[in-house]
């Protein structure tokens, strides 16, 4: 299937005008969309800017007050905790709740195995402020150290987690970023929603 491609920036601000039609915060915006074509320079395009769950899902739920009021970004662990035990708490323990999620049992399901209570997918991103455990400087010297270690055992087929994805991104940033046809209508379906109703003036490269 012949694919088109798109720069990353485009896609971002395709995105973010799509949010910002909806009613979300400029900042919430730019972040949301920026998130999810983040995941496309990572080649991870089920959950990109036009994957089966994001963009498009997203719209559909876009006047529903919880799911938009409760879209935020915040350091790990607040700014009044540590940055280990309150912040893992909080993951795992809590996200749920801030999420307008159930307080109590998260699953509850009736007679027939159906579930009685809400069910939503929240996703986190963690962000360490290194600098604040060991000198930024130092981290990385050590950090280089162990990676270049870590690769001299193996050979060139030998990758480190995450370094596939970094290449694939230099390369979508240089390229452009593939959409399928499917994709693409996708996008032109989500901006011509009455709700959105904005034009689709994305060029390919």
């Amino acid at each position: 299937m012949a694919v088109k491609r798109f720069r990353a920036e485009e896609l971002i601000q395709f995105g973010k005008g799509v949010f910002v039609q909806a009613d979300f915060p400029d900042r919430q915006a730019q972040a949301a969309s920026m998130i999810l074509v983040e995941a496309d320079l990572r080649g991870d395009h089920a959950h990109g800017i036009a994957g089966g769950n994001t963009l498009p899902h997203y719209i559909d739920k876009v006047y529903d007050d919880v799911f938009k009021s409760k879209f935020w970004v915040a350091p790990l662990g607040g700014t009044y905790f540590s940055y280990k035990g309150f912040g893992l708490n909080m993951l795992i323990e809590l996200d749920n709740v801030v999420g307008e999620g159930v307080p109590g049992l998260i699953r509850v399901l009736d007679g027939h195995g159906k579930p009685t209570t809400p069910e939503r997918v929240s996703q986190t991103i963690e962000a360490y402020a290194i600098d604040v455990i060991c000198p930024l400087k130092e981290a990385k010297k050590n950090l280089r150290r162990s990676v270049e270690t870590t690769l001299q055992c193996g050979n060139n087929l030998m990758y480190l987690p995450g370094q596939k994805e970094h290449e694939q991104r230099k390369k979508y940033l240089a390229n452009g970023i593939p959409m399928s046809a499917e994709r693409i209508r996708l996008l032109k379906k989500t901006a011509s929603d009455p709700k959105i109703n904005i034009s689709f003036s994305l060029s390919p490269i």
